[in-house]
């Protein structure tokens, strides 16, 4: 598994950084070491799909066995998502190795960069030593009408739906109304412009019919 480092973070470790080899993005994160409430806190964004750990409250002891507590946060972070155990094993011996090495990618650094900023802006609803934070920090509310005890899945199914999902990178409530009012007025200055970038993530209608949710495998 790499973890490509800020400098800040080398620093912390007293490690000098080995070169950088070439990772599935899945198998790959982006980390930073900042101060939340005056604690120490390692912030590790996966370059894949920007999935986001927290190590919250480290000490200088835990940096000496910071490849340990990296892999069991990241085994108990999948694990909470309610992902089997198997999958979460599959996944850990992949790339059982933790090589750490610098950072070197533009555009993941910036992600990381905004993982830092939500962390600190949320520096308050700190308990716990990791927390999941993700993207521009969207909160979705569920409300559970029925449990189903013979699920033979562990992972939701798509029945209905109604409205469409935001586009990747639209920076959030504010982003995503601005760029509902730029598509949906054609006298709008960016109209031609956000409609051609929402094409370019995708942005569509929502239609049943292509949920085509199947489970993850390596």
């Amino acid at each position: 598994m790499l973890i490509q480092c800020t400098k800040k973070l080398l620093d912390e470790l007293k490690i000098k950084p080995r070169l950088a080899k070439e990772e599935l993005p899945l198998f790959s994160w982006h980390a930073n070491l900042i101060t939340v409430n005056r604690r120490k806190t390692v912030v590790l964004v996966n370059d894949s799909n920007r999935y986001t750990i927290i190590l919250h409250g480290l000490k200088a002891k835990d940096f000496k066995s910071l490849t340990e507590i990296i892999v069991n946060s990241i085994r108990g972070s999948l694990l909470d998502e309610s992902i089997k155990a198997e999958i979460v094993e599959q996944f850990i011996n992949h790339s059982p190795e933790i090589i750490y090495t610098k950072t070197k990618d533009r555009s993941r650094v910036a992600r990381m960069n905004k993982a830092c900023d939500i962390v600190k802006r949320y520096d308050d609803t700190f308990t716990k030593e990791t927390l999941n934070q993700s993207g521009d920090y969207w909160e979705h509310y569920i409300e559970v009408e029925k449990i189903i005890e013979n699920h033979t899945q562990n992972y939701p199914t798509c029945l209905l739906g109604v409205g469409n999902a935001p586009p990747e990178d639209v920076g959030g409530i504010g982003g995503y109304a601005e760029f509902l009012e730029a598509i949906n007025d054609p006298d709008h200055l960016e109209h031609k412009s956000m409609i051609d970038w929402g094409k370019m993530q995708r942005y569509r209608d929502f239609d049943i019919e292509l949920r085509g949710l199947t489970p993850l495998t390596f």
